[in-house]
């Protein structure tokens, strides 16, 4: 694991923003996979917009604030959280710890094939990319501005 961040204290570009996925590595190492909306036809640029990606998505659902996106796109989110939690268990053999994360106060642990809302979302620790990049220490796993 790269243990360097581009700025100590900050999240990478791509990262820290609502929502997005929380791969459970151990008690104390949690990966995070961004996840982006982006509009139809936009293509998928992963420098700008690491992780995952629901794409097509209506200028009419882009207009609104974030929230109401998540809220709007909930259904196809949970759809993505099963198509990488499938991934991950078909890759490492294992069935991993996932959590979809659409907010502060608003989780979906998704484990034995059932989602369980929380208010409670995962946080402290060690926070990674998908590169094995720290990007967070000890901290909330998202921006809190």
């Amino acid at each position: 694991m790269n243990h360097s961040t581009q700025n100590p204290g900050n999240f990478k570009s791509g990262y820290g923003s609502f929502p997005y996925v929380i791969l459970r590595v151990n008690n104390l190492l949690f990966m995070q996979i961004p996840i982006h909306f982006l509009g139809e036809d936009e293509p998928i640029n992963l420098e700008k917009h690491p992780g995952a990606h629901l794409s097509n998505i209506s200028p009419k659902i882009l207009n609104k604030s974030k929230d109401q996106q998540i809220q709007l796109l909930h259904n196809r989110l949970i759809e993505l959280t099963v198509k990488i939690y499938n991934k991950i268990e078909k890759d490492r053999g294992i069935a991993p710890k996932l959590c979809l994360v659409e907010g502060p106060n608003k989780a979906f642990f998704y484990q034995n094939k059932e989602f369980k809302e929380s208010i409670t979302i995962p946080s402290g620790g060690a926070l990674i990319n998908q590169q094995h990049e720290l990007i967070a220490m000890g901290r909330a796993h998202f921006h809190e501005d």
